[in-house]
């Protein structure tokens, strides 16, 4: 297996630096991986409560490792490493909501003019609003609205939405 991993250093310019081949940021052993899964998290964090010109000694403090240098020469590569992986996951959970989507549909119980852009979208709205709200609040804000949302999400037959479904590809800004 031929390793590489490329990562994004000043100037835009690529560099070789390890990984495999299928996924250029596995690293070699369980240890580094572990290490580097926990300089993102606590960066992700960090960027969310201070902005991402936190030091890097301080985000490698928050996570519980000596440096983060061996896995990020510098603050661009953290940032492009922490976007990557939050797309990631959103892009993942957002192939759940498909899924789910798609069968509440086949199974009659979601309206058939809905789709899975929609409802991403409806859910980014509901938290969008609740950020500002106190925790209590915020719990039975959501909680009332999700009910509604799904209620209107419900399929019936009196009723259909102007336009076409949203879908999934619609909200990817590529």
């Amino acid at each position: 297996m031929e390793h590489i991993a490329i990562v994004q250093v000043r100037g835009g310019k690529f560099q070789v630096v390890g990984g495999t081949k299928k996924d250029p940021f596995v690293c070699w052993c369980a240890d580094a991986r572990r290490n580097r899964d926990k300089i993102i998290t606590a960066a992700m964090v960090a960027f969310g409560d201070d902005g991402p010109y936190l030091p890097m000694e301080e985000t490698a403090r928050r996570a519980g490792v000596g440096t983060l240098y061996r896995h990020f020469p510098d603050r661009d590569a953290l940032i492009v490493a922490v976007v990557r992986d939050s797309l990631e996951t959103m892009l993942a959970r957002a192939r759940e909501i498909d899924s789910l989507v798609s069968a509440a549909q086949q199974e009659g119980s979601l309206r058939p003019d809905v789709g899975t852009g929609d409802v991403i979208h409806l859910f980014w709205l509901l938290l969008r609003g609740l950020q500002e709200m106190p925790g209590a609040l915020a719990d039975a804000a959501y909680d009332r609205a999700r009910a509604v949302i799904l209620d209107g999400l419900r399929a019936r037959s009196d009723a259909s939405l102007p336009g076409r479904a949203l879908t999934a590809r619609d909200l990817d800004p590529r």
